[in-house]
């Protein structure tokens, strides 16, 4: 994934963050902690099975759940906004 696709994913995960701030299921970082626990159970699961044609798209949902959630957590405020500094502020 280039720099470029990578700013890419994070505006679009900025433009669903929008729209689940309007959606009655999610409830924000915790939304996002869950399923991020639940994706790296599926992601164990298939790499133990040795089932490694699953593991790019698991490691996807990965990668999607971890944005909304650094977007939720910068949201929330909970944290020092100084910790995610690098992913929208790297070339």
């Amino acid at each position: 994934m280039t720099g470029q696709q990578f700013e890419q994913l994070i505006a679009i995960a900025q433009r669903k963050n929008r729209v689940d701030q309007t959606s009655t299921w999610s409830q924000g970082a915790k939304t996002y902690f869950d399923e991020l626990y639940s994706e790296l159970e599926e992601v164990r699961e298939e790499w133990l099975a040795g089932q490694t044609e699953y593991l790019e798209e698991e490691l996807g949902d990965v990668l999607w759940d971890y944005l909304n959630l650094l977007l939720c957590l910068d949201q929330e405020q909970t944290h020092n906004p100084s910790c995610f500094a690098e992913l929208y502020l790297s070339p």
